[in-house]
């Protein structure tokens, strides 16, 4: 698709358009997926830190660093660009993540968690915390405070000042040895143990936090082969600290396999035929029907899987329990981002913004369009496909808000 686009760039392209880096870009795109005509479009003073944040009623909120130097400012404009406030933010360190729950905006560093009122700009509340000097993966903001998952541990900062919560990682137990502590062929299977760089994790809009751990193991088959397994499981917790649900998203499976070898080989059994066969076993990694989630809806989460039948693509949408509430098959959609909870109905589109799905919250409807948006595919083309980033929002009509920046 990418190529295709950039083919579709060279083609429009009519002379060295340079890429505006600091501007918002939104149009209008109606409930029957088709762009309405309206367009608005305004710089910005500064570099935009992502996402910007639509709020109800079309208003846009986003957070602008200053391209000579450290200061912050936090920026309010109805969808015509005008601004409706603006304010300097003093939070010491980057920012690792920020939210918008109902009105209130929270911002989170490495060292606090600062929560904003999105109307007034004001700040309500504020609290800093101190993460053991372990890796740390992910910040992930809550209604009321942020979990911080690091290699050692997950941990809950609530703003109400309460002392955090803190659960050891990984949430289930490895039954294998370490491959690590193997030494010369493997015998037997072993286990890499929680592979950081691949854990996910999604908060609802209730607080809770589901948290993807996934694995590596190995399993020997044959003289110095070997089989990579990749088990995973899904944990719910909240607030608190309890286990809501835990589930296995992917585990080890066995498949047996037949093969050839001649005799004469090192090892090959004596007496029999000049070419023998054999069955093996072989270990593969089996997954649930989701894997991943994406979004939260409500209490619930979002997720999505590939699918081999004729639509190439399923939704799953889960209570906080894991358990399946719809599912529903869509055609392909590449990291797909979806409107924020109180926009009905629910609007998704992909990455680079072509390809539209709206779908009821029960799962029971569809629309499905593609728009091709010349500007955007230029865009992408300019920069690499780093820009423009997205964000839905819906103006008190009822049309959905196409947000580029």
């Amino acid at each position: 698709m990418r190529l295709a686009i950039s083919i579709l760039a060279g083609l429009i392209m009519t002379g060295d358009i340079r890429a505006e880096e600091n501007q918002i870009t939104v149009r209008g795109l109606s409930q029957w997926l088709q762009l309405t005509g309206w367009q608005a479009a305004w710089p910005v003073q500064g570099e935009i830190v992502p996402p910007v944040h639509p709020l109800r009623g079309g208003n846009i909120l986003a957070l602008l660093k200053s391209v000579e130097g450290d200061s912050r400012s936090l920026v309010l404009w109805n969808k015509d660009g005008h601004e409706l406030g603006r304010i300097g933010l003093e939070i010491a360190g980057e920012i690792e993540a920020t939210r918008v729950f109902g009105n209130r905006l929270l911002v989170v560093t490495a060292g606090g968690v600062v929560e904003i009122d999105t109307a007034t700009l004001h700040k309500v509340r504020a609290r800093s915390f101190v993460v053991p000097a372990t890796k740390t993966t992910l910040y992930e903001p809550g209604p009321t405070g942020v979990w911080v998952i690091g290699d050692k541990a997950i941990s809950y900062f609530d703003l109400d000042g309460r002392p955090p919560v803190e659960k050891a990682r990984p949430l289930v137990g490895v039954d294998k040895p370490g491959c690590a502590d193997i030494q010369g062929e493997l015998k037997h299977p072993c286990s890499f143990g929680l592979q950081l760089e691949r854990t996910r994790a999604v908060v609802s809009e209730t607080g809770d936090i589901v948290v993807v751990e996934t694995f590596k193991e190995l399993f020997p088959y044959t003289g110095r082969s070997i089989d990579e397994v990749w088990p995973s499981t899904g944990t719910v917790l909240d607030k608190r600290g309890n286990i809501i649900a835990q589930k296995p998203f992917s585990w080890m499976k066995t498949r047996w396999e037949w093969f050839w070898f001649k005799e004469g080989n090192s090892g090959d059994p004596v007496g029999w035929p000049q070419l023998g066969g054999v069955v093996r076993t072989r270990y593969e990694t089996e997954s649930s029907p989701f894997t991943l989630p994406f979004a939260s809806r409500g209490s619930g989460f979002l997720f999505w899987n590939d699918s081999h039948g004729y639509d190439d693509m399923v939704l799953f949408r889960t209570d906080e329990h894991l358990q399946v509430l719809w599912r529903r098959g869509v055609h392909k959609m590449d990291n797909p981002i979806l409107a924020p909870s109180w926009i009905s109905p629910p609007l998704f589109h992909d990455d680079i913004c072509r390809k539209f799905l709206t779908l009821t919250d029960g799962g029971s409807s569809k629309k499905e369009n593609i728009i091709e948006i010349r500007d955007i595919l230029l865009k992408l083309e300019q920069t690499k496909f780093k820009r423009p980033r997205f964000a839905i929002g819906q103006n008190k009509e009822g049309d959905w808000l196409l947000i580029a920046y």
